[in-house]
């Protein structure tokens, strides 16, 4: 069974983002893992999922926990909707780094706030 570590090496330049950028969301919360689901990998618990686009056009896309109006803007990675209360980017670029890991923080604060009112965001240097 492959690994998404065996997607990775088809990214070429992106390899070393993808790979920090999963490492930090399983850091975020001890004892995850990111699960297959078809062409994606999920991770448990449910917060961010990702798919290697290896193919062409070389990048990972992500989906995050919440709608895009709920987290800090950064212009070197526009979010977009995706189904009910999802978020999506595509990382493309390894200058997307910080904003792609603060992404997904929010999306975590976000996911363990979900059946609750969400409460005012720590300022985005707290978050990473």
């Amino acid at each position: 069974m492959s690994d998404y570590r065996d997607e990775f090496v088809r990214l070429g330049p992106l390899e070393p983002t993808a790979h920090a950028l999963i490492d930090y969301a399983l850091a975020l919360v001890p004892g995850s893992e990111f699960v297959r689901r078809g062409r994606r990998w999920v991770c448990q618990p449910n917060f961010v999922a990702f798919e290697v686009h290896a193919a062409r056009s070389r990048h990972v896309t992500f989906n995050l926990s919440g709608r895009p109006h709920l987290f800090d803007d950064c212009p070197a990675l526009r979010l977009s909707r995706t189904r009910a209360s999802y978020s999506e980017f595509r990382l493309q670029s390894p200058r997307q780094l910080a904003a792609a890991a603060s992404y997904i923080a929010t999306a975590l604060l976000i996911q363990r706030h979900r059946k609750r009112t969400l409460p005012d965001l720590p300022a985005l240097s707290r978050r990473l």
